[in-house]
């Protein structure tokens, strides 16, 4: 559904550009479609993106009147060299923030559905899902402990499963001890509200499963409410890179995460600025020089801060050693006198 819809989206841009729309379908040439995308370059400034998602969802809508129409369309008119993708990597939102915003704040909530954004927020954090896949998730799937009449939820497994929509699997997450108190009172409140035939894990005011325009919008609220700003994805970001900085393997990270590609994982979700490529670029040589230097200058120092400090004591404390040394030399010449 979710690539239907941004399908539908570019075709609609495309199909409304002026060079376009007072004509047939069959007569669109290779060169309007060179002037069609070089309009919506002007117009969408995701350039690569744009074009990318647009050529694609074309090439599927002429592949589906040709094989349910009369149609023979030609799909060489799209054969045309588009920029290449600009993948940007997302600032990642990590987990010490989001659990430092999640309890400063969720006690304070008054509303109901102020604290149920701030359950979703903690698990988007902690599951690393999609932005539209915990609007998917059910009751069922997260506890097979759960009932209907119960008081007490019990997580005997400690697991949420997520549906995947991208590779149509579930993929099992553990999730820890501090989630799981928040969650438990969450599902507890969460039952004065629901709607008998409510199956979602977050519902809405009225009881009924939550759509996903409300979760698409939790960061705009967090932003009039919290004044933090940040996007769903930045959070699925942080779980990856919070996985990786506490040194799980890239290719562990990407079965957790749910990725067929190892690829996919590090060019598209690991921030550039995480702890570990910090780490790894400061084993350079480079770097032990400096080290090198710097402890034979701090030795150095230490070196001549000893000779200081055993001067000053000598010149403070004169008298006494004198003393000690007096007392210890006769008691050595006493203990040579008893010998003889």
């Amino acid at each position: 559904m979710y690539s239907l819809k941004c399908d539908t989206f570019w075709l609609k841009r495309f199909f409304e550009i002026e060079t376009i729309k007072n004509k047939k379908i069959k007569d669109i040439t290779k060169s309007d479609v060179k002037k069609a995308f070089g309009e919506l370059l002007k117009k969408y400034k995701r350039g690569s993106s744009a074009l990318n998602s647009c050529a694609t969802a074309l090439r599927k809508y002429y592949n589906y009147l040709n094989d349910t129409t009369k149609y023979k369309l030609d799909l060489s008119i799209f054969n045309i060299k588009l920029p290449k993708r600009i993948h940007k990597t997302p600032s990642a939102f990590l987990f010490r923030d989001v659990i430092n915003l999640f309890k400063e704040n969720y006690h304070k909530a008054k509303k109901f559905t102020e604290r149920r954004d701030l359950i979703a927020f903690l698990l988007y954090s902690i599951t690393g899902a999609r932005k539209h896949e915990l609007t998917n998730l059910k009751i069922k799937n997260i506890s097979s402990a759960y009932g209907n009449n119960a008081s007490v939820f019990d997580f005997e497994e400690r697991k949420i499963k997520i549906f995947q929509s991208k590779t149509e699997e579930y993929r099992s997450v553990l999730l820890p001890p501090i989630a799981m108190k928040y969650v438990n009172l969450y599902l507890e409140e969460r039952e004065k509200y629901a709607n008998r035939s409510a199956d979602g894990f977050f519902i809405n005011a009225n009881g009924e499963n939550a759509s996903e325009s409300i979760m698409d919008r939790i960061p705009e609220r967090f932003q009039k409410k919290y004044n933090v700003k940040f996007n769903l994805h930045q959070l699925r970001a942080g779980y990856v890179s919070d996985l990786y900085d506490n040194g799980i393997d890239l290719t562990m990270v990407s079965r957790i995460i749910g990725h067929k590609s190892v690829d996919t994982t590090n060019k598209h979700y690991l921030d550039l600025q995480n702890k570990e490529m910090m780490r790894a670029v400061k084993r350079h040589p480079a770097f032990s020089i400096r080290r090198e230097k710097l402890k034979e200058e701090t030795k150095e120092k230490t070196s001549e801060l000893s000779k200081e400090a055993l001067q000053d004591y000598i010149k403070n404390n004169l008298n006494e050693i004198i003393k000690y040394i007096e007392n210890k030399k006769s008691s050595s010449e006493a203990g040579n006198d008893r010998k003889g």
